[in-house]
């Protein structure tokens, strides 16, 4: 069974905040495209929460894979940070035109 990783919920005089470090689409964005070579990531943050997001990835490299390949090439970008930090990642890829 994999580790489970809880979230400590804490406030302030600036309202509710986390624990952890969330990522931003920014960051997810620049490991996606550091990580798959010529992919261009676009990636939104779902509920504003920082954990819930959606990306778009297109890259050469996808060509020839299933989707599912696909996929799992981007998810294994963040490693442990999916089910972590990064709640939830619904992808769109495909292979550039």
């Amino acid at each position: 069974m994999g580790r489970v990783q809880c979230f400590r919920k804490c406030s302030d005089s600036d309202g509710p905040r986390y624990a952890t470090n969330v990522p931003t689409t920014d960051e997810l964005k620049e490991r996606i495209e550091a990580s798959i070579p010529g992919a261009s990531a676009d990636v939104v943050d779902l509920n504003g929460g920082g954990d819930h997001f959606r990306a778009t990835v297109v890259a050469p490299e996808f060509a020839g894979l299933t989707r599912i390949e696909q996929h799992r090439r981007v998810y294994a970008v963040f490693g442990p940070d999916i089910g972590g930090p990064i709640h939830a990642l619904s992808l769109t890829t495909r292979a550039e035109a």
